[in-house]
C-alpha cells in the first residue's frame, strides 16, 4: 500500500491528501512530528520503497496513474 508520509506542520501535506483522497489509489496517510526527509515536504512512500518528494512530483505520480487506469 502507499503511504503519505507527512510531517504535522506541513503546510504541502493537506493539499497532498486531497489529492490522494479524490484518487481512486489506496494509501494511509502516516502523519509524523519529523520525516528526517527533506525538511517539511509531503513524501510518498511506494510499496516497491521508492520516494516520491513534494507536492508537483506526487500529483503527477497519481495523475499518471490514473491515466494508467484510464479515469483522465
Amino acid at each position: 500500500m502507499i503511504e503519505l508520509w507527512g510531517a504535522n506542520s506541513c503546510e504541502a501535506c493537506k493539499p497532498a491528501l486531497k489529492i490522494l483522497q479524490s484518487s481512486p489509489l489506496e494509501f494511509k496517510y502516516v502523519g509524523v512530528e519529523n520525516t528526517g526527509f527533506e525538511g517539511e515536504l509531503p513524501r510518498l512512500v511506494l510499496e516497491d520503497g521508492v520516494h516520491i518528494v513534494g507536492l508537483g512530483r506526487i500529483h503527477s505520480f497519481v495523475n499518471q496513474k490514473m491515466r494508467e487506469l484510464g479515469i483522465l
